[in-house]
């Protein structure tokens, strides 16, 4: 089984198990929320660790998949969204160029920002909803990624 039919596979049974109208457990959003939140404490304090970058990336692919998917309206993330997107960029340069990640206090304001919508939305979703929105921001970002692959080796 190849690894696109493998997550389709958990995908699927995930989905089964899941109740169709039930919220996100508060339990569960705190957890998540959480997890970003402690990202974004040690980003601010300047000691973030490459996981946490990644932590973060996700935060700003979620909500993206959330507003192409009507859950959010993009006039309430597009200032952020942008300022997110340059904030964890030039961290991942200045990490590559060996000066470690470095976040700007702008870029640092605008994830705070993303990530009191994102608690704020996740109340309001069902655990299906929440289940999909992960899949479909994963196979989002895997297109992507094989998009920029095969346009770096035409280059």
């Amino acid at each position: 089984m190849n690894a696109k039919a493998r997550i389709e596979s958990v995908r699927t049974k995930l989905l089964e198990q899941s109740p169709d109208d039930e919220l996100v457990p508060d339990s569960k959003r705190l957890e998540v929320v959480g997890v970003m939140a402690a990202s974004l404490a040690r980003a601010r304090a300047g000691c973030a660790a490459v996981e946490d970058w990644r932590v973060l990336a996700d935060l700003v692919q979620h909500i993206r998949t959330m507003e192409q998917a009507g859950n959010l309206q993009r006039a309430e993330t597009d200032e952020h969204m942008t300022r997110a997107f340059r904030c964890l960029a030039l961290a991942s340069e200045s990490c590559r160029t060996g000066g470690g990640l470095t976040f700007d206090s702008c870029g640092l304001e605008a994830l705070e920002d993303l990530l009191a919508v994102y608690d704020q939305s996740l109340a309001f979703l069902s655990q299906r909803e929440a289940l999909e929105i992960g899949f479909a921001t994963a196979a989002r970002v895997a297109r992507e990624s094989a998009s920029l692959d095969d346009t770096s080796s035409a280059l």
